[in-house]
């Protein structure tokens, strides 16, 4: 459905006055209406279109997406089921049926549907970008990482030209090379795999060849302290003219070039570094109050596909937090001031330090400060746990591959401990029980 244009809308409005009974035109005006996010008209319009074509599955996979996108699950499935029965080999439809038992939190069904399918279309990136998801989800990190390197053309957020599509380094000597790595995706991902750095320099350096790391501007003072004692030469992305090299990898590729596995991962409890002296004002501006310091994060960003899904509405935290002896919440949400101002309004011990944070090395010296940080699947997840500070992460029913599934642990960050949705929505279990947690570390 990649590369439908709402400005399809008018025409296909007209096709639809001059020949409402056309083959296949409510479906194709669906897609549109999908795109443009309005779900209830797609809805009926797929509807419409079953109704005289109850055979089409390209319908059926439509009325798939937009049953999951409305969070009908139950019958999402139904739909996708019936997608896949009729056509088996349409790619669409296995990935829109292995999304909804995701979902379900199904992926043992997920995988083996979309394994089975890989033998049918093997050379197709989006099955191979999901199978992937699912392939790391489960721990199998040697079919995963392998897989995960269809995300450029299969993936579809990152789906398009890579930022530099000639000179990928294919593990050729470096003896006299200079090796470019450069950061990819969001910044949670920049957080999550900075620490293949000085591996990667490592080796540079041992075969004698020169290295140079570009990473998201927002992160380079932070990253240029952390990676002092292992790289000389660290620039933003928006650097021009790029420097000079003989070969660039983009560093979520590092841990397949060193064959990572969940028992091989580097997770050393700490190895991102906060500005010493952004930590000492922290300290001394919160110092007056003793209290058990949280900090506080409930969406990720706001744009994100699934963050309906990850993210926890403001004032059920409000309202499972509020009146905990003891405790006193900080805000390191740094878009949701007018929502941390009504989470006080509920009765919720919250101060909103947010418009001191204007940088990831403020937030990084005040996360530092805190006690717990308690928060959804966002960048702040991935930035805590590499401080080492002790994290509680609230995780919906189909969360990031990187969290695994059914684990409190993550092998990725050793401080971090991980609170599930047992059932899709449902957040009020997971916040009772971390209410009881919190009470339990705040009266030690």
């Amino acid at each position: 459905m990649r590369g439908v244009h709402p400005d399809a809308l008018i025409p296909y409005q007209r096709a639809m006055e001059l020949d409402p009974d056309y083959p296949s035109l409510r479906n194709n005006l669906a897609v549109v209406h999908i795109e443009m996010q309005q779900l209830d008209i797609a809805h009926q319009l797929c509807l419409e279109a079953l109704t005289d074509e109850p055979e089409n599955h390209m319908t059926w996979t439509n009325a798939a997406l937009v049953l999951l996108k409305l969070g009908n699950l139950q019958n999402a499935l139904v739909a996708a089921q019936r997608a896949y029965g009729l056509a088996p080999e349409y790619v669409p439809a296995l990935l829109i049926y292995a999304n909804v038992l995701r979902e379900l939190g199904r992926n043992d069904e997920a995988l083996d549907s979309l394994s089975k399918a890989s033998q049918l279309v093997s050379v197709e990136p989006s099955l191979k970008w999901a199978l992937a998801m699912l392939q790391l989800a489960s721990g199998d990190y040697q079919n995963g990482l392998a897989n995960h390197e269809a995300r450029w053309s299969g993936s579809p957020e990152l789906a398009g030209p890579q930022f530099l599509p000639e000179k990928r380094w294919n593990n050729e000597a470096l003896t006299g090379k200079t090796l470019f790595v450069w950061g990819e995706q969001g910044f949670g991902d920049a957080f999550q795999f900075v620490r293949f750095v000085p591996l990667i320099a490592e080796r540079v350096r041992r075969e004698g060849g020169n290295f140079i790391y570009c990473c998201f501007r927002k992160v380079l003072p932070l990253f240029k302290r952390a990676l002092a004692a292992h790289v000389t030469r660290v620039v933003p992305h928006d650097v021009i003219p790029l420097p000079n090299f003989d070969f660039h990898i983009p560093i979520g590729s590092l841990p397949l070039m060193f064959d990572v596995t969940l028992d091989s991962l580097p997770a050393p409890r700490q190895y991102l570094l906060p500005d010493p002296d952004w930590v000492i004002r922290w300290r001394d501006k919160l110092k007056a109050s003793k209290a058990f310091k949280v900090g506080l994060v409930w969406s990720g960003s706001r744009t994100h596909q699934r963050n309906r899904y990850r993210s926890i509405p403001p004032l059920m935290y409000a309202r499972a937090f509020r009146g905990l002896p003891g405790v006193e919440f900080y805000s390191l949400q740094v878009d949701g001031a007018a929502e941390a101002r009504q989470m006080a309004s509920e009765g919720l011990r919250l101060v909103d330090p947010t418009n001191q944070l204007s940088s990831y090395d403020k937030t990084a010296a005040l996360v530092s400060n805190m006690d717990i940080v308690i928060t959804v699947c966002t960048s702040v997840a991935h930035l805590s746990g590499a401080l080492g500070v002790k994290t509680w992460l609230l995780l919906d029913q189909n969360p990031h591959w990187v969290w695994m599934s059914g684990r409190r642990d993550s092998p990725w960050y050793p401080t971090m401990r991980l609170y599930r949705q047992r059932t899709f929505g449902d957040w009020s279990p997971v916040l009772d029980e971390v209410k009881t947690d919190l009470l339990i570390h705040a009266s030690c």
